[in-house]
């Protein structure tokens, strides 16, 4: 579930605005929308990733979670929470993404929904398009591996924890060959998201404390 980077410039402006509406009425404060605040900051993650140090974060608004596709090779369309985005990081280099020199490239996703009990039944949903998905699946060239990881208790509820390698055509525009880490975890009504991708793979307790921190920004 891993969503390539394609621009630095897309998201600050709906972050402001989506900020500055969750301050216009008091009496709709359970319901405000997801922000750029819900995300852990730059600092944090470049206490964990030093290649992170003096960058940004960029929050992308988009309540659409993504699911792996039936032949467990690509992404489609999720579920449509309420309210949700992405948080992405970037360091001082100007290239869109770190992984091409090596370097880990995380990501946060947070989603809101109206009910512990529907953010519950989503969660559920991405175990078992998850689950099916595990070990190899291949179509010539394109080869995905995915196995689970235990990872420490995270959340309301136990988390969802995979790595993967992604070997793509060499032709391709795209790295050929990467590997990540994903952890899916709950939180009230609350479903979150942390990645990380790297060429080589990424250590499992650094993903774990950004996975942490991610749990800790939303309260």
């Amino acid at each position: 579930m891993h969503r390539r980077r394609t621009t630095r410039a897309v998201g600050t402006a709906v972050a402001v605005l989506g900020a500055f509406l969750s301050m216009l009425s008091p009496a709709s404060a359970a319901a405000r929308p997801v922000v750029d605040t819900d995300f852990p900051t730059i600092d944090e993650v470049a206490a964990i990733y030093p290649f992170y140090a003096g960058g940004w974060r960029q929050f992308v608004d988009d309540p659409e979670l993504i699911l792996i596709t039936r032949d467990c090779l690509g992404n489609r369309a999720g579920p449509t929470a309420p309210y949700g985005g992405r948080g992405l990081y970037w360091g001082t280099d100007a290239n869109p993404s770190p992984l091409d020199d090596g370097d880990p490239e995380p990501t946060v996703e947070v989603y809101r929904f109206n009910s512990r009990a529907r953010a519950h039944r989503v969660l559920d949903r991405v175990r078992d398009n998850v689950a099916r998905c595990y070990g190899r699946s291949a179509a010539g060239q394109l080869v995905r591996r995915r196995h689970a990881i235990t990872v420490p208790d995270l959340g309301s509820e136990p988390p969802l924890a995979w790595r993967t390698r992604l070997r793509n055509r060499p032709d391709r525009e795209e790295v050929p060959d990467y590997r990540g880490i994903d952890i899916w975890m709950r939180r009230g009504r609350f479903l979150i998201l942390v990645n990380v991708f790297q060429i080589t793979a990424p250590t499992k307790a650094p993903v774990v404390t950004l996975a942490q921190r991610a749990l800790d920004a939303i309260g």
